[in-house]
């Protein structure tokens, strides 16, 4: 019977050693400690190894050495360019410091995520960097107690004892509904995602203090979730009488996913003009989010920041004792278009 062929056994340090003529020790030498070998010896093991067509087993090298040369990442949505930004962040920083970077999607799952976290801590990576959606408490006390330095991004708990990096979301809502202010709505409403989504509750927070401060009313539409379907859930079944506010009613959608979703059903309403009778705009930057019929104002994240000052973190509590935990907080910026300025 046949089948697909076996591949053949790889070679090993041992059949390196003999094929050079040298002992076991002289060739985890030239791998790990070349300056202690002699420069013609050093050369004929290393003629070996191209030959053999050697690859050293990175597993067994951390299994002995107790530790990679790498740290993770585990982000909940890899298709959010704030997660693709904070990784570039992380990635080119870690660099800098001589490490790589492993990343995984946790897919907004915390049973997944926590898949992640043990697989990770299995393959002795230095530490983590971690963006949860969900109190993650559990998963991240029991990497820490082996010893795996945890490094929490665009999440805060303070019952966890570990640094973490934060996009000031408050502020986000806060900017958004200032933003909304200025272009002359009177009426505010926050389409809201579940409030276990600390980012969205956050910008919820900024938004209600906003419009308490300008004296308007700020009404809350909840969802299930943040994606576009829940949009244009919400848009058909509000967008009606938002637009006969005629003007009055300013949106602030908590993710951009939700803000295309609600222009998808306005725009499809005869005779409704945006931002004329009704004024849209998102809160998270999510560049996947922006194939829309028509620009929309958004609070662009500082993603890329967010990943350099998370391994710069981390690397400090890798090296050393003298460490303490801190938390750095990153201010996002408006980015103005045409669903609350009309075409200029």
């Amino acid at each position: 019977m046949s089948g697909t062929p076996k591949p053949p056994p790889q070679p090993s340090m041992q059949d390196v050693a003999t094929a050079a003529g040298v002992a076991l020790g002289t060739v985890s030498n030239v791998l790990n400690h070349p300056q202690r070998v002699a420069e013609a010896t050093r050369l004929r093991v290393q003629q070996a190894i191209a030959e053999l067509g050697f690859v050293r087993n990175a597993n067994a090298r951390s299994l002995a050495g107790g530790s990679t040369d790498s740290i993770a990442l585990i982000v909940p949505d890899l298709g959010n360019s704030l997660f693709v930004d904070l990784s570039k962040g992380a990635q080119a920083e870690a660099r800098e410091h001589g490490l790589s970077l492993l990343i995984a999607s946790s897919a907004d799952s915390l049973a997944e995520q926590d898949r992640y976290l043990d697989l990770f801590d299995e393959a002795r990576t230095q530490g983590m960097l971690l963006a949860p959606m969900h109190d993650s408490r559990a998963g991240i006390e029991r990497v820490r107690s082996h010893g795996r330095p945890v490094v929490l991004v665009n999440y805060s708990d303070p019952l966890i004892e570990c640094c973490t990096v934060l996009m000031d979301n408050v502020l986000d809502g806060y900017l958004a509904a200032r933003h909304l202010l200025s272009t002359g709505v009177r009426e505010l409403v926050f389409v809201a995602g579940p409030e276990r989504l600390q980012p969205v509750r956050d910008r919820r927070l900024g938004a209600t203090r906003a419009a308490s401060e300008a004296g308007v009313e700020l009404s809350l539409v909840r969802t299930d979730a943040v994606t576009a379907a829940d949009g244009r859930a919400v848009g058909s079944e509000h967008g009606a009488a938002w637009a006969a506010a005629a003007g009055r009613v300013g949106i602030i959608a908590s993710t951009d996913l939700l803000a295309l979703g609600i222009l998808q059903s306005l725009l499809a309403m005869p005779g409704v003009s945006i931002p004329t009778d009704v004024a849209v705009m998102g809160s998270d930057g999510n560049r996947s989010a922006w194939e829309s019929p028509l620009p929309f104002s958004t609070v662009e994240p500082p993603g890329y920041r967010m990943g350099v000052e998370a391994v710069r973190l981390l690397v400090e509590e890798i090296a050393g004792a003298s460490h303490e935990h801190r938390t750095t907080v990153l201010s996002p910026t408006i980015l103005e278009r045409e669903s609350t300025l009309g075409h200029r």
